[in-house]
């Protein structure tokens, strides 16, 4: 394995996840970790002015996210780290970020939702699933 991509937001299946990859990427991977903050139903004004396409709550989320992902990694010994700040959904994200560095590999945690919750919402892990050009390693 060359590249891993992970996803991580700050849950316990996350930091699973994560440490799966970590693990994976010992071996001399670059591991590419994104946080993804999902677009608003509707635009927010910014103090500044502009438009924010999402909220101030959301990427503070992300970047916090990304910075407990560091430490764990640094914690780890895993040093080739890319974090990446992602904007839309996870899914999307994880599976537009692996196209784009030609990963070998993308890992997610799996959230355990039951069947509803997958009918009616999604998940992840199942749209990264069908949608990735590369093999993905759902870890529970």
């Amino acid at each position: 394995m060359r590249k891993i991509v992970v996803g991580f937001d700050g849950s316990d299946h996350g930091r699973r996840a994560l440490e799966r990859a970590a693990v994976v990427a010992s071996e001399g991977a670059e591991l590419y970790v994104v946080a993804a903050a999902r677009i608003s139903s509707f635009l927010m004004r910014d103090p500044a002015g502009g438009v924010a396409a999402i909220e101030p709550a959301e990427a503070e989320a992300r970047a916090s996210n990304l910075e407990e992902a560091r430490t764990l990694l640094a914690g780890k010994g895993v040093t080739n780290v890319h974090l990446v700040e992602g904007r839309g959904n996870p899914a999307d994200i994880l599976v537009q970020q692996a196209s784009d560095v030609g990963a070998d590999l993308i890992v997610v945690g799996s959230r355990g939702q039951g069947f509803a919750g997958r009918l009616l919402l999604g998940s992840v892990s199942t749209n990264v699933v069908h949608h990735a050009e590369c093999d993905v390693l759902i870890v529970r």
